[in-house]
This record gives structure tokens, sequence and C-alpha cells, in this order.
């Protein structure tokens, strides 16, 4: 099983670029037991996100990456984090529903990104999605 993590802090252009190159850079991808791409985006919702919006930037590139995931057979899924990491959604198709959860973010609390990785990977490794 392979996995790629890379940081979720990027800004709207480089999550661009990102994706045109590799949706493997933007979050966890791996391959659920029936071969669908599944993708877990994590996001960053500490205090240090409330800063020069950087928060709604990532929402946008968020949701824009997402819209692509899904018109290429991906399920995606969202993981928040700041002094701890909640698991938001569970890998699905429906960018409707993404939205509305991304929407909801705010920024609070330090950065444990660690958690956040670690429960991407149990939730990867479970095949939950």
């Amino acid at each position: 099983m392979t996995k790629n993590i890379i940081k979720s802090n990027l800004n709207i252009t480089e999550l661009r670029k990102s994706l045109k190159s590799d949706l493997k850079k933007i979050g966890i991808v791996d391959f659920n037991e029936k071969g669908i791409g599944v993708v877990y985006f994590l996001i960053d919702c500490s205090y240090s996100m409330d800063d020069y919006n950087k928060l709604e930037s990532i929402k946008k590139g968020a949701l824009s990456y997402a819209d692509e995931a899904i018109k290429k057979g991906y399920l995606i899924g969202l993981i928040k984090f700041g002094s701890i990491a909640t698991h938001v959604l569970e890998p699905q198709n429906k960018i409707e529903k993404y939205k509305n959860e991304l929407n909801k973010l705010e920024a609070r609390g330090s950065t444990n990104m660690t958690d956040a990785l670690e429960l991407a990977i149990q939730k990867i490794e479970s095949k939950n999605g």
C-alpha cells in the first residue's frame, strides 16, 4: 500500500500546480479494496491560519481540488487539525457534503499535524473509505 503525504498549508497557486502534476501531492492518497482512489484532505485549522485569511484560501483551494478529484473518480475525505485532529468526513463523492463541512472549519488551537497524519493513515489502513 503506497501513501504519499505532504503539507496541507499550500497556497492556492501551489495547490493548483500540485493537482495538475499529481493528486498525491495534496493529502494522503490510497486505493480502497475496490480499487477506487481515496484522497484525504488534511486542513490546518490552528490559530496561525487566521492570519491574512490563510484558512479561507486553503478552503477555496481544497474545494477546487476535491472537485477535480471527484471528476477523476476519487473519493474525498476530510480531516481537520489544530490542537487535536478530527475526522470530519468519510471518503465519498459528493462535493456539496464536502463543501458544507469545509465551510464549517474555524481556526483554533495549536498545530498538531502529527495527529492528523496518524489519523489519516489509520483511516486509510482500516479501509473505512
